[in-house]
């Protein structure tokens, strides 16, 4: 990732889903926070890479989380 959070990799043609998350310091020990996808795509749903996909991700610091 670079210093703005852009991440770009090139993939064989198929199917894809991601999850994002941010490793940080809590209580002097590292933990991964998973990271809200910003567009309202569920973690679980699969995209065509082909035409080429853009996801985005945000900490969300507060309230439920929509997928459990």
């Amino acid at each position: 990732m670079d210093a703005r959070g852009h991440y770009e990799e090139q993939v064989i043609d198929g199917l894809y889903a991601f999850h994002a998350y941010a490793k940080m310091s809590l209580n002097g020990e590292m933990v991964m926070i998973d990271l809200e996808s910003l567009g309202n795509v569920s973690y679980s749903v699969q995209q065509v890479s082909a035409p080429g996909i853009v996801k985005n991700f945000g900490l969300k610091l507060f309230g439920l989380k929509e997928e459990g």
